[in-house]
């Protein structure tokens, strides 16, 4: 499995390029081999600036987890953004490769490589995501979604209390029994929520704890940050949702919470 950025100067129309001059986020994979994620997870449709017009540009991949940005000579804004989950590529110690490649099938063309580098950061967050062990199965991902979205909440009863898998793009779609009306207690919450990145980027996406200012209204908890898990509980029972916006707009989220 890879992730791949392609700087695309050649339309192959049987394989439903946008045109001769975009880039697209792809991963490798057939849709009959694999259900999440989708083989081309983002593209530009085509770009102002021609790739192919003999000039010298530079491209800039930026990626703060889970949205991984593409910027273009000297835009200060990405040309290409999407969410990703890089643990489909990397090993069992979080490890992967970083690389080139290119070809043409039976035409040609020059591309030269004159300068990169790759820098590589410690992670560090109080966003409870970056030190998580996601255990929920992948296989039961949503298919039209870069990040992992459950089809529906798992509410699993234990003598320990309760694990709960809550997706994102769902309203309060998980609840516990608790007829007393007693305070909830969550531990070791993880998982990571996108809501809005078309119009908010990568502020557009949390983890359960969402450091932040109020949602304001609009949001499920108006007094609780984006993307935050909060809780309600009435009639005997506690639900458990992602604080997002409420209306239809909710439905296209990506991501859960564990």
């Amino acid at each position: 499995m890879c992730i791949a950025v392609f700087f695309d100067t050649y339309r192959n129309e049987e394989e439903g390029d946008p045109s001769a001059n975009y880039i697209a986020l792809c991963t490798y994979g057939k849709p009959s081999e694999m259900r999440w994620p989708a083989p081309r997870l983002a593209f530009t449709p085509n770009l102002s600036v021609q790739l192919k017009d003999r000039n010298v540009h530079t491209a800039r991949i930026l990626f703060r987890p889970p949205v991984l940005s593409i910027f273009l000579d000297d835009s200060p804004s990405p040309v290409l953004e999407s969410v990703v989950d890089l643990s489909i590529v990397v090993d069992r110690q979080g490890g992967a490769w970083v690389g080139f490649t290119a070809s043409t099938g039976g035409g040609y063309e020059n591309h030269d490589i004159l300068n990169w580098s790759f820098t590589g950061t410690e992670v560090s967050s109080s966003m409870s995501v970056v030190s998580s062990r996601i255990t929920f199965l992948m296989s039961a991902c949503l298919p039209d979604r870069n990040l992992c979205t459950p089809e529906s909440a798992v509410v699993e009863h234990s003598d320990a209390g309760y694990h709960v898998i809550l997706p994102g793009n769902l309203e309060w779609s998980a609840s516990i029994p608790n007829p007393p009306g007693r305070t909830v207690m969550v531990t070791n919450a993880h998982g990571i929520v996108c809501w809005d990145l078309k119009t908010g980027g990568s502020n557009g996406r949390s983890g359960p704890s969402a450091n932040g200012t109020p949602a304001g209204a609009g949001f499920l908890a108006a007094g609780a940050p984006a993307g935050a898990l909060i809780m309600r509980t009435r009639e005997g029972q506690t639900w458990f949702s992602v604080n997002g916006r409420s209306g239809a707009g909710f439905k296209n989220n990506q991501g859960f919470y564990e």
